[in-house]
Parts: C-alpha cells; sequence; structure tokens
C-alpha cells in the first residue's frame, strides 16, 4: 500500500469524525422541544433549567444576556407576565452598560411588536399590548438618555389609547413632555393629553385647560392650528360646527 494512499486514507477519516455534528445537550433538545410544540409544562420546565444554569453561571457576561433573553422569551410564550418583566428589568439593570443587553432587550420589544396583532382580526391583543407598555415604562426609567426611550414610550401610549388604556395613555403622555423636553414629540404628546380628555374621556374642562396650555407653550407647532380649532368646538354638536363653519 503506497504512503500516498495511506495518506488519502487517513486524510478522508479526520474529515468524516470532523464534520460528524456534536450530540446536542439536554438544554437545547429542551428549548426546541418547546418551540416545536409550545406547551405550559415544557414551558416551565424549560424556564426552571434555564434560571438554574443562571444561578451557577459564570464567565461572559454576553453568555448570561443570551441566556436571559432566552428565559424572558419563553416566559413571553407562555403568557407569564411576571417572569417576563422580571427577566427583562434583570438585563437592564444589570447590565446596563452592555450594548449587547441593550441589543436584546430591543430585540424583545421588537418581538411584542410582532405578536402585539392579531394575524386574522387585525387587531391589537390586549396581553400583548400592555407588555409592551410595561416594558416600555421599564426602559424608560433604566435607560432616561436614551435616545430610543421617548420614541418607545410615544408609541406605548399610543397603543395604550387605541385599547383603551385612556389613563394609561395620560401618564405616558405626561411623562413624555415632562422627562423628555428636547424629544421631537414632546410638543404633541401635551396635545394628546387634551385630545384623550375631549375624544375618550368627554372631560371638556380638562381637554380646554390642555389645549391652551399647549398653545401657550408651543405657539409655533404645528398643531397649534388644530389645537385652536378643537378649542373652538368643544362641547358643539356636529350641527353648530356645521353651521359655524358655513358662518366663517
Amino acid at each position: 500500500m503506497s504512503t500516498n494512499y495511506v495518506l488519502l486514507i487517513a486524510l478522508l477519516f479526520t474529515f468524516f469524525a470532523c464534520s460528524t455534528p456534536e450530540p446536542k445537550d439536554e438544554l437545547t433538545l429542551m428549548e426546541e422541544s418547546f418551540y416545536q410544540q409550545p406547551d405550559k409544562e415544557k414551558g416551565q420546565a424549560l424556564v426552571a433549567a434555564f434560571e438554574t444554569k443562571l444561578d451557577t453561571m459564570q464567565g461572559e457576561p454576553s453568555e448570561k444576556i443570551n441566556l436571559l433573553s432566552k428565559t424572558a422569551t419563553v416566559y413571553f410564550r407562555m403568557g407569564a407576565n411576571e417572569g417576563l418583566q422580571a427577566n427583562f428589568a434583570r438585563l437592564l439593570n444589570e447590565f446596563k452598560d452592555q450594548p449587547i443587553a441593550t441589543k436584546a432587550t430591543q430585540n424583545i420589544l421588537d418581538t411584542l411588536l410582532h405578536s402585539i396583532t392579531d394575524p386574522t382580526t387585525q387587531r391589537l391583543v390586549p396581553n400583548v399590548a400592555k407588555q409592551y407598555i410595561a416594558l416600555t415604562e421599564l426602559y424608560a426609567k433604566a435607560k432616561p438618555d436614551a435616545p430610543e426611550s421617548p420614541e418607545q414610550l410615544y408609541k406605548a401610549g399610543e397603543i395604550a389609547r387605541s385599547i383603551g388604556a385612556y389613563q394609561q395613555a395620560l401618564g405616558i403622555y405626561a411623562t413624555i413632555e415632562g422627562y423628555f423636553p428636547q424629544y421631537e414629540k414632546a410638543p404633541k404628546a401635551l396635545f394628546m393629553q387634551g385630545f384623550t380628555y375631549a375624544e375618550d374621556l368627554g372631560d371638556e374642562e380638562k381637554a380646554r385647560e390642555l389645549y391652551e396650555a399647549f398653545i401657550a407653550k408651543y405657539p409655533n407647532d404645528d398643531f397649534v392650528d388644530d389645537a385652536q380649532i378643537l378649542l373652538e368646538t368643544l362641547g358643539k354638536t356636529d350641527e353648530e360646527i356645521f353651521q359655524q363653519l358655513e358662518n366663517q
């Protein structure tokens, strides 16, 4: 047998040995099983395994961040809101200065946004909407200087109005206008408080107060004309508004 032939056999043996996939560990198998056929029992077993590993994990922060992100996502898929929020908060607070943790929290928020509309009815899913709102508030509290914080909050305010959580929407708009004055939509956040009181809650007195505050504080804003018109039509019927327009 020639030396070249022996070398060829050795090389082929090495190639096939190296190309044989590594056997998957138990945690990976549990994760794959859950996503193939999600159910509560599998989810509970998986997050328990994740949390046990988290408690004993050493080494690079990126590994723990990745596992916290996976745990939060499984809790979301299970509809377990407290677990989702707790792990999201850990990512924010324990790894505040880690870019990979910021990316992980953004991925979780994107996952919720992707699931927030029912594909059949095209309506918002209330539980997912509430979780998105809760997580954006956690994010803004942990990262008040992050440029994405007010934008995410504003989106959360719109979502809150859409599901009829008007008081929560008002609170979010007030937070934006009060704590993020440099944000480009801060004026609109004040305008939307007046609009919500007028259109959703029927509180004309409070709406008038807020519209007037908006006009005084932001006299050059694009929405000033709208606020002025809405002020003039507060408390009037459609017929009275129509007659007013005809007389102008």
